[in-house]
């Protein structure tokens, strides 16, 4: 084992403009030079790591850097979303994975073509893969290193963090209502695993019971930032609104 190599043991990354690193267990990946990313999507790399079975190096094939690069950002915009739900109260708790699954289809469809699955098998694979509840306890890191970044104007300086697998940051009143956000958020996207790309009983894979939007179409045709009412639930109505309420308690 190298210098290199030791320097970076354990979990964690390190991010500055011109260079970024991300490091689990002995897996080390180093992109030198400026990134259009910030921190948090670093981040995002490293709690999939840590809390999945879910490929996360974005190097090596082609093909899997495409999937470990979807699998982060599907993460990273659903905490953030998660964030600016409960902090910012920018959207609606019934909106945070609605708009999460409409920017994971845009970013394979579109933004990150030709991919080599289709966007609602990276979805599957993505329930499949993902561990909610070490998830859930992870985010904390999220929230913190989220709010580092917004109160700064400007992608300069340094950012590190080191994880523990059992070890989180202490969270204030909001820390505490975004991890409870993320853990309903885990166990709905977990409760209806299916088992190949088509759902179970469904002619459909973009049935409303794989929580995948139904009108394919629509949703190409509408930019990353649409509305909540694009994307039917398989949940009903009254259950988003229950959610809501236990969110403003």
């Amino acid at each position: 084992m190298n210098a290199f190599t030791v320097s970076y043991r354990g979990s964690g990354f390190s991010w500055s403009p011109e260079r970024q690193v991300i490091f689990h267990r002995s897996r080390v990946y180093v992109h030198e030079g400026q990134t259009p990313t910030s921190p948090s999507h670093d981040l995002a790399h490293l709690l999939i790591a840590m809390s999945s079975d879910l490929l996360w190096l974005p190097q090596g094939d082609p093909d899997e850097i495409r999937i470990a690069e979807y699998n982060a950002v599907f993460l990273e915009r659903f905490l953030s979303n998660a964030y600016n739900c409960v902090v910012l109260q920018s959207i609606g708790p019934s909106e945070v994975l609605a708009k999460t699954l409409q920017y994971a289809r845009w970013f394979v469809e579109q933004h990150y073509a030709p991919f080599p699955i289709a966007a609602e098998e990276a979805y599957r694979q993505f329930c499949w893969g993902i561990h909610a509840n070490a998830l859930s306890c992870l985010a904390a890191h999220f929230f913190v290193q989220r709010a580092r970044e917004l109160k700064v104007e400007q992608r300069n300086g340094c950012w590190d963090m080191r994880l523990q697998p059992r070890v989180t940051p202490i969270l204030d009143r909001n820390g505490w209502k975004f991890q409870k956000l993320v853990r309903q958020g885990m166990e709905r996207i977990t409760s209806l695993r299916t088992p190949s790309k088509r759902c179970a009983g469904t002619s459909s894979p973009w049935s409303s019971t794989c929580l995948i939007p139904t009108d394919t179409q629509r949703l190409r045709q509408r930019a990353p930032g649409s509305t909540a009412e694009d994307v039917p639930y398989a949940k009903s109505k009254s259950s988003v609104r229950k959610t809501d309420r236990m969110l403003r308690r």
